[in-house]
């Protein structure tokens, strides 16, 4: 009770109630108003997953592994694995995530007078395209989240594909969403760590993708090696990677560049993101033979031009003013939503850490915005890779 106490006496009463009574009116109003054919997540269904949320306490730890290195310093010597710190990571993120953004947690490039949804739709559509996905095939997807791309594609392919999460959470989720959908017959979800796939055989798959998965672990070799030894040969890998990229104005002793970093870090979960040459070598030097490789940023801008296409990091952007469209996620929806948090936390109706959890994610989206805008970091550097046809699975092993 005492701390309750405290934490009511600790805010701005006024202001704090003011502000929320008005955001949680606007949330009502616009989650009413948008249904944009299905494709949005309940929101009201997921505030409450959010308001039950029992893992918030895990914010204070999982923000620890990162208070405790400089911006100039690399997070290597985390006490934790990768694998423990993503779970953690999304044990606190997921119900926020799909609050805000939806069922599928990635960017996408946009044109202008296209809707977000659609784009979002249209980025996975690109996975389809490039790897040739056909009906039967038997694909993985490697960091599936709550499955909203896996379950886009096995509509739009006919493909059978099975998403692999380390997290429970996004398993359970994943698989309600799918069933209540009528899509469990050609996908579902497991529990599987993606550097670790026991459940799936060697030269097992068809094809195999990951979308802004990989980038929760440094190396990224173990999952590599991986998605080489269950691929037939032949087979093909896609991904779209986070990187900063080689050739722009990055520089990693510049100050201001460090702190965006790990400001992203921080604020998604991540190791120390790596450059794209990096990327490149680890795919190279797994075995794949590597048929593309480009930030998709760059490409659509320079093929359509700056006037005829939203930049990627738009949503989160507070100069993009009010987005109707995903609201929630937006730099003033993300404001409203934190006060509204300030005060059900205040009052015992919001679990503890809400608002640290909530501080945490702000953190990530607003360093995302000036990576972004200064140029030097993409979360869409794709990756088409292939099998060749001659090099049987223990190929991929070779060094471990």
């Amino acid at each position: 009770m005492g701390l309750k106490f405290q934490r009511i006496m600790g805010f701005p009463t006024k202001t704090s109630i003011i502000v929320a009574v008005g955001a949680a009116a606007l949330f009502v109003l616009l989650g009413r108003s948008q249904d944009f054919q299905g494709q949005q997540s309940d929101m009201t269904a997921a505030i409450m997953r959010l308001l039950k949320n029992d893992k918030f306490d895990q914010v204070q730890g999982f923000d620890e592994q990162y208070s405790k290195f400089g911006a100039d310093s690399t997070l290597s010597g985390r006490e934790y694995m990768d694998q423990e710190i993503t779970d953690t990571y999304y044990n606190i993120a997921t119900d926020f995530y799909e609050y805000g953004w939806g069922e599928s947690f990635h960017f996408a490039t946009r044109y202008r007078g296209e809707t977000f949804r659609q784009s979002i739709a249209r980025h996975e559509h690109v996975v389809a395209q490039k790897l040739d996905m056909k009906p039967g095939e038997r694909v993985v997807d490697m960091g599936c989240g709550v499955g909203g791309p896996m379950r886009e594609l096995v509509r739009f392919t006919g493909s059978n594909i099975v998403g692999i999460t380390i997290n429970e959470h996004q398993v359970k989720r994943c698989n309600e969403i799918t069933t209540r959908k009528g899509l469990s017959h050609l996908g579902h979800c497991k529990k599987l760590d993606f550097t670790a796939q026991t459940d799936n055989g060697d030269e097992s798959m068809d094809k195999v993708y990951s979308i802004e998965a990989l980038c929760h672990l440094n190396p990224r070799t173990p999952a590599l090696k991986e998605a080489f030894r269950i691929l037939k040969p032949g087979g093909l890998f896609f991904a779209y990677d986070w990187v900063t990229k080689e050739g722009s104005n990055y520089n990693e002793s510049n100050v201001e560049h460090q702190k965006i970093r790990r400001g992203i870090e921080h604020g998604n979960g991540l190791p120390d993101i790596i450059a794209d040459a990096e990327l490149k070598r680890q795919i190279e030097a797994v075995g794949f033979e590597l048929l593309e490789f480009y930030d998709l940023d760059d490409e659509i801008t320079e093929r359509f031009g700056k006037n005829n296409t939203v930049p990627w990091y738009a949503t989160l952007d507070s100069d993009s003013g009010f987005i109707l469209e995903s609201f929630a996620s937006t730099a003033i929806g993300r404001t409203l939503s934190h006060s509204l948090l300030v005060v059900l936390e205040a009052l015992g109706i919001a679990p503890a850490n809400s608002v640290a959890t909530s501080a945490m994610l702000r953190d990530g989206a607003d360093n995302l915005v000036l990576g972004g805008k200064q140029g030097w970091f993409t979360p869409m550097q794709v990756v088409l890779a292939r099998k060749p046809a001659h090099v049987a699975a223990q190929a991929g092993a070779a060094g471990q």
